[in-house]
């Protein structure tokens, strides 16, 4: 997360952390990217670990879709700091 990203002057002034939404939303972003033709279409669970501090690099490693569920797992440094499932469905393809 860089630096200068709009969410941390807010989150929270003097000690700015990567807000778990932000972290989420890029994490999905990112496996949709690695998925063609998926969509998430919910988040079956997801636990934040331990804080993620801005200019930290995130890893994010998924599982292979299983069913209609994909786990993945955020880490800094190879140390944890986010997982969880999310529910995919195939997108159909435009005519």
């Amino acid at each position: 997360m860089p630096p200068g990203h709009p969410s941390l002057p807010g989150h929270f002034p003097g000690q700015p952390l990567v807000p778990g939404v932000v972290l989420l939303d890029e994490t999905i972003a990112l496996i949709l990217d690695r998925l063609q033709g998926m969509a998430v279409a919910g988040i079956v669970a997801s636990k934040f670990t331990a804080v993620v501090l801005p200019g930290q690099v995130i890893e994010v490693a998924s599982g292979p879709v299983a069913g209609d569920r994909l786990d993945f797992l955020c880490t800094v440094a190879g140390a944890p700091v986010a997982r969880g499932t999310l529910r995919v469905i195939p997108v159909a393809a435009d005519p």
